[in-house]
């Protein structure tokens, strides 16, 4: 396997293009570990079967789950939508759920009535195919009353002198905050019947906080907890007393209701949950936050259960191997660091950060993940406990369907680790860029970045500037009355959507028709016609710059450098695997008696050619890595080996070549070269080029002092 001549003088070009070749293949690595598993085309319609009836069925007339405003409403939401949705009695065909004929046909063995009480448990269906998975948990936080009482205008003593009492003062509720919520159980009574009705509180419920999006404020994982019992009919039944007993007050400022489910027909669970605010404005926001995972994919898919096919193992044991290489390029990433003068010279250079952030990402992955599927394995999934003597669902464990399934927390995990991956899939693809630069072609969008980001600082600053002062505007102008501006980060994004056109003007005029059509005409005017202008013109003249420095270099022929590049490949493996192999049978050969400097070995008479194969017979106990006394070094042997290889199949064999290649091999490997294996014409070569250099740079200096 002879060398192209071309790879004698190209050496660090091709393994520049082999390392871009390589990389490209890992991202198609990462491509099929991510769209193989089958049940990714299946989050997004599973999660839409659970929340979407709930957000446009209607509770009242014209009034959907999103306007909900007011205490009253979200009863009616719990009550006419939430329960109807999560229980019901009906699976395919209209027929109750019941036991496995023998046909193994699912709900035909026997047809139960809805007064049926044979059933310990009676199986719920929601959309027809999910499995709801035991009750439905409330969780409300509340806060305690401020220690001061409130200072109401003069003409409103009356009232509460009236209403309340002689001497009564009004009772006020803070916004929600850790130091401010009642971490107390409530005791309510119901009036129809005066049973009480205990609220117990819990430090933990069931995952971690939930941070609102719309008023930004972080709700913890405790409160008082209120399980709903399973079935329709008990569940309302549950509403109505809590209803009657004030569950409701000015004291709550969040409700959370969660529920799980399970849909045996493509193996995977969801958990819902429904968040009510209720802010002390007095305004109501509900949310309703849904997600769904394969939670047993991974185990059973390696067990080969069915009807896992071996695609799903293999998808599996790909997204692993992208995790191991994540942790092979960590022990990368620590010897490179080794090659820097400090830390802070190593991340220095972006690339770098890219590196660590990647394997960070990655190894952020993996752990989530191993923590879910053995929390799946070992957690409320495959572990309950009563005995369900009709379920068809045998596969989920002995399961205890009549209290609340916690899996909020398992599902947290999950989406965790697959934001982490996310995040380490975008890092890899964004280092492409670094190994685009070995074609200059395709290098122009890193060049005009290097180029343009000195420049775009100092544009940026501006625009910082003026975002910052008409955000200001716009808030203290608008945010009493359009939620888009109701705080600082909320009118700032606002008006960076401005820029690509998504803003109301008929909202505003509404509000602000004289100052706030002034104030947005002069945004837009400031920042789209001439900041942007400025920005894009630093881009263009950069990128023109990029071109012509392009043009005066020459063009590169990245079809036949990939090509060499992989000749490269290859030819670095083939050798290494003959090289090994070659050393190997030479330190297996027994020692023979030593010989002087300068003696030749003499050839035993009536010994013909040696044959072929390893000097030592098979099966001896010499160890490979015994040290050979034939008076060579190893890259000699080598040399020698690859003499005989192209001889005996008729090539031509330039040793000068071959030896510098060798040469090279060696020190890419970390292995000795003896000074006996470098010629002086190596040494001549490279004194001859580190002359040339230098006479090319004094000649250069010159031309520089004559122009000065």
């Amino acid at each position: 396997m002879a060398p192209p001549e071309a790879l004698r003088h190209e050496t660090a070009r091709s393994r520049a293009i082999a390392h871009f070749a390589a990389y490209w293949l890992f991202l198609l690595f990462i491509l099929a570990a991510v769209f193989t598993p089958r049940y990714t085309r299946h989050f997004y319609r599973q999660t839409a079967a659970v929340r979407e009836p709930l957000l446009r069925n209607e509770l009242l007339e014209n009034v959907f789950l999103p306007d909900a405003m007011s205490a009253e409403q979200v009863y009616l939401a719990l009550e006419r939508l939430l329960v109807p949705h999560a229980f019901q009695d009906r699976y395919y065909a209209g027929l109750v759920p019941a036991s496995v004929d023998a046909g193994g046909r699912y709900g035909r063995g026997r047809v139960f009535s809805r007064d049926d009480k044979t059933l310990k448990y009676r199986p719920r269906y929601t959309s027809l195919s999910l499995l709801a998975l035991g009750r439905v948990r409330l969780r409300q936080l509340r806060v305690r009353a401020r220690d001061a009482s409130c200072r109401v205008p003069g003409f409103l003593d009356a009232f509460y002198a009236t209403h309340a009492g002689a001497n009564a003062t009004a009772r006020c509720f803070a916004r929600y905050s850790a130091p401010a919520q009642d971490a107390g159980d409530v005791v309510l009574r119901d009036p129809a019947g005066g049973d009480p009705i205990v609220l117990e509180y819990r430090d933990y419920s069931d995952g971690r906080g939930w941070a609102s999006p719309f008023s930004k404020v972080a709700y913890g994982p405790g409160g008082q907890v209120w399980d709903l019992r399973a079935g329709a009919r008990a569940a309302r039944e549950d509403l109505r007393r809590l209803r009657r007993a004030g569950f409701l007050d000015n004291a709550t400022r969040a409700l959370f209701a969660d529920m799980s489910w399970y849909n045996p027909n493509v193996d995977m669970f969801t958990h819902l949950t429904l968040a009510f605010e209720f802010l002390p404005a007095g305004k109501v926001r509900p949310s309703a936050i849904g997600d769904s995972a394969p939670l047993l994919h991974d185990a059973r898919a390696l067990e080969g259960r069915r009807p896992y096919a071996p695609r799903d193992r293999a998808a599996v044991l790909l997204e692993f191997c992208l995790y191991a290489i994540s942790f092979w390029y960590l022990v990368r990433v620590t010897e490179d660091v080794t090659d820097y003068a400090s830390l802070k010279a190593y991340f220095a250079v972006g690339w770098n950060v890219a590196d660590v952030a990647s394997v960070a990402c990655f190894v952020a992955a993996l752990v989530l993940r191993i923590v879910t599927l053995l929390k799946t394995m070992t957690g409320h999934v495959n572990a309950f406990g009563e005995d369900v003597a009709a379920d068809q669902h045998a596969d989920l464990g002995r399961a205890s369907f009549d209290t609340y399934v916690r899996l909020r927390l398992t599902f947290q995990y999950y989406r965790y680790g697959r934001n982490f991956l996310a995040a380490g899939i975008l890092v890899n693809f964004v280092k492409a860029f670094k190994f685009l630069s070995v074609s200059r072609q395709l290098s122009q969008f890193t060049r005009t970045i290097y180029r343009v980001a000195a420049e775009m600082l100092n544009v940026l600053l501006i625009l910082a500037i003026v975002l910052a002062g008409f955000a200001i505007a716009f808030h203290v102008l608008l945010g009493h009355a359009i939620a888009r501006y109701r705080t600082f980060p909320d009118a700032a994004t606002t008006l960076l959507l401005v820029v690509f056109g998504d803003f109301d003007l008929e909202e505003i005029i509404r509000f602000a028709p004289l100052l706030g059509v002034a104030l947005m005409l002069a945004y837009v005017v400031i920042m789209t016609f001439i900041l942007l202008t400025m920005l894009l013109k630093i881009v263009d003249v950069s990128y023109g710059e990029v071109l012509d420095g392009l043009a005066d270099g020459g063009g590169d022929d990245l079809a036949r450098d990939l090509r060499l590049a992989l000749y490269r490949v290859a030819y670095d493996a083939y050798w290494t695997v003959q090289i090994r192999c070659t050393l190997c049978r030479a330190r297996g050969a027994p020692a023979g008696p030593a010989r002087p400097p300068g003696a030749h070995a003499q050839k035993p008479s009536g010994a013909g050619p040696r044959p072929p194969g390893p000097s030592a017979p098979p099966g001896s106990d010499v160890p490979c890595d015994q040290a050979a006394s034939d008076g060579r070094s190893d890259l000699r042997r080598a040399l020698a080996k690859r003499e005989a290889h192209l001889r005996k199949r008729s090539r031509a064999f330039d040793p000068d070549a071959e030896r510098r290649l060798l040469v090279d091999h060696f020190i890419r490997e970390g292995r000795d070269v003896s000074e006996g294996d470098v010629e002086a014409s190596d040494v001549d070569d490279q004194f001859a080029k580190v002359l040339g250099q230098q006479a090319a740079l004094a000649e250069l200096s010159g031309k520089f002092a004559g122009v000065s």
